[in-house]
């Protein structure tokens, strides 16, 4: 009989409630995760009170050549799970997580190795007031201070692409924004729009802008176009804002030959604007919005 792969689990979040998918506000630190005992790499000790584990990256497909997220400083390339640990269990702790892997004994295939969530009487009463306590796979690791990290892609090239659904809105308000902002100092080399779905009615017409702050649906843009009909000098290929009320088939703009955009101080947000009156659009219009930069990752919003 074949044996099963052991699965490992990590939850640092102390509040059942606050495991909502990331401790912190830059998508790098999600409340528990649950990882394959064969994406380890390696572990090693951090000082004398700590274990770095190495993981196979999560999120960021790995370059087949180097084993490293593609433009990165190779010392910040790899997703990671950092243990505190008493002091001189090192080796110990690294051992049972090792056994751990390779055990039979879990028939599950389901290991906790630490999990920081605490359940009191005080706390919940989901469970009938019942006290669920911390469970470490060993005594000296512990999950108060663990921090799962899924590491930043870095400085480099980026490209990013999103798929949003226009809502109505009069001429030359933002229709839809995209999810994810640009921090400062990033150059912006390339968009294109890309109808996916349109509208019900012949009502329907838009146009990529930047701007320094995000700007709700339905009003006013206020920002710069760089994808459409009113980029400066007529530079988008074609020269022409993106129909998203017929022709699903290849119906696609691009930024064409403008020139680079260095931010500077400025992080960036993008927003999908009426181009012309679409306060009586109907249907669920869809579109593709693509991005190439250089500068750092995007930061979700």
């Amino acid at each position: 009989m074949d044996k099963i792969e052991n699965w490992l689990y990590f939850r640092t979040v102390t509040d059942e409630a606050n495991d909502d998918g990331d401790t912190g506000s830059a998508g790098l630190q999600p409340g528990s995760i649950c990882i394959p005992a064969s994406s380890i790499q390696n572990m090693e000790p951090i000082l004398d009170t700590g274990i770095k584990i190495h993981i196979k990256n999560i999120i960021v497909p790995e370059d087949p050549n180097s084993q490293l997220r593609r433009a990165f400083d190779a010392g910040e390339a790899a997703d990671s799970i950092k243990l505190t640990v008493t002091q001189g269990k090192v080796k110990e702790v690294m051992q049972v997580i090792a056994q751990a892997c390779n055990s039979y004994i879990h028939g599950t295939g389901f290991i906790v190795v630490a999990d920081a969530c605490v359940l009191t009487d005080s706390a919940t009463t989901a469970l009938n007031d019942q006290v669920i306590p911390a469970e470490f796979l060993s005594n000296d690791i512990d999950a108060t201070v663990l921090t799962i990290g899924k590491i930043r892609r870095g400085r480099g090239i980026h490209e990013y692409y999103e798929i949003v659904t226009p809502m109505t809105a009069d001429d030359n308000d933002v229709a839809a924004s995209l999810s994810i902002k640009l921090p400062t100092k990033c150059v912006i080399l390339e968009a294109a729009l890309s109808g996916m779905a349109v509208a019900t009615n012949n009502v329907g017409s838009v146009a990529l802008e930047i701007h320094n702050a995000a700007v709700a649906d339905d009003a006013a843009s206020a920002g710069t176009e760089i994808v459409g009909a009113d980029v400066t000098s007529n530079l988008s290929i074609p020269n022409a804002d993106l129909d998203v009320s017929s022709d699903t088939g290849g119906n696609m703009v691009h930024s064409g030959t403008l020139a680079p955009i260095a931010r500077g101080t400025d992080e960036t947000f993008f927003h999908v604007c009426a181009k012309e009156d679409m306060s009586s659009m109907t249907g669920t219009p869809k579109v593709g919005v693509y991005l190439k930069w250089w500068g750092e990752e995007a930061v979700l919003l």
